[in-house]
């Protein structure tokens, strides 16, 4: 996670804009780190904040999303519930209509289920209304229907 950190450090006062397709490529391919965290803690949200809007570029976004799912109960709950919120929302933003992320849905509704859960419903409602306004009904359903159940 040293490196990671340091990739941070690195590129966090530096824009979007002042980015080489490589510098972007680079933190893209930071999303596949997320599989070695241990939880979303403050320090480590900022890292992978920084490589949201990148991850659609190395179409890492099924695996980043398993990655998640995989830590979304460790840590501070609540914290790690919000900022998951955050991170997804940030996700859906950046993707592409072609990308974005519906595979393994089980994954997604477990996550959006997860946030559901610690009562952030304002934010499970903007992740549906994502889905619904890029005109994914059946999925947006599919969600609704998981996190009623």
């Amino acid at each position: 996670m040293k490196f990671w950190e340091f990739i941070y450090d690195k590129y966090k006062d530096i824009t979007e804009t002042e980015l080489t397709s490589q510098d972007k490529d680079l933190l893209s391919n930071l999303s596949s780190l997320t599989y070695y965290l241990f939880e979303i803690n403050e320090e480590n949200y900022e890292w992978i904040n920084q490589i949201v809007p990148f991850i659609h570029l190395s179409y890492n976004s099924t695996y980043f999303i398993e990655a998640l799912n995989k830590i979304k109960e460790k840590g501070n709950i609540k914290f790690v519930a919000e900022r998951l919120a955050d991170i997804y929302l940030n996700l859906l933003e950046y993707s592409t209509p072609s990308q974005i992320p519906t595979y393994k849905k089980e994954n997604i509704f477990s996550i959006v289920k997860f946030i559901s859960d610690q009562g952030f419903d304002k934010k499970v409602n903007q992740i549906i209304d994502f889905y619904f306004e890029n005109k994914y009904f059946p999925f947006a359903k599919e969600i609704r229907d998981f996190i009623n159940q």
